[in-house]
């Protein structure tokens, strides 16, 4: 198995900024602008390759819309139609997501 180390290297993470980003329709300098963090520093830590600090991790997953460990979770098999599903699901009442889920069960 991986270790979290080995796997998230500054290239991976920026793969999956890229991900969110496209997903959202957001452009680097919007993410910027929203996290309160200078694009410069996000730039210069993608041609460094380095990751960002924890607080600018923060600071970009809330600009995204999205919590930490959503940043984090990489399932090989979402495509940015399901990554959609799940964030639209955030806005839907409890029974509309009970629903939702009884609906996708009845599909497969």
């Amino acid at each position: 198995m991986e270790s979290n180390v080995e796997f998230w290297t500054s290239a991976r993470f920026f793969q999956r900024l890229d991900f969110l980003l496209e997903m959202k329709g957001i452009t680097f300098n919007q993410l910027s602008f929203m996290s309160e963090t200078s694009i410069s520093s996000i730039y210069q830590a993608r041609r460094r390759k380095t990751m960002p600090s924890f607080q600018t991790l923060c600071c970009l997953c809330d600009a995204l819309g999205i919590k930490l460990w959503e940043f984090f979770n990489t399932d090989a098999e979402r495509t940015a139609a399901m990554e959609n599903v799940v964030s639209q699901m955030k806005n839907l009442s409890a029974d509309s997501q009970s629903i939702l889920e009884a609906l996708v069960k009845q599909m497969k």
